[in-house]
């Protein structure tokens, strides 16, 4: 399989993300939002930075119950994602 460069994936990346970015300036900015809140409330509670929110959230929180906890991921993620896009 074929590997490319650290440099390589970090300009691959930064390409995609201006063509992200690119895009959302078309749509009007409560489209964005919705998109970009909608994209990142999908995929953020996947990664694996979001289990270290649920330890941080589960110990600052105990008697939260994981429903509670994951609704509050969810949320933070949909934030990020809303505020990106716009």
């Amino acid at each position: 399989m074929f590997r490319f460069s650290q440099k390589t994936r970090y300009r691959i990346d930064a390409v995609a993300v201006a063509i992200g970015f690119a895009f959302l300036r078309l749509i009007p900015v409560d489209w964005a939002s919705a998109l970009g809140g909608f994209v990142t409330r999908t995929i953020g509670p996947l990664l694996k930075v979001s289990n270290v929110a649920r330890g941080n959230l589960s110990a600052a929180f105990p008697e939260k119950s994981r429903a509670e906890i994951e609704r509050i991921v969810r949320g933070v993620w949909e934030n990020l994602g809303r505020t990106g896009a716009e």
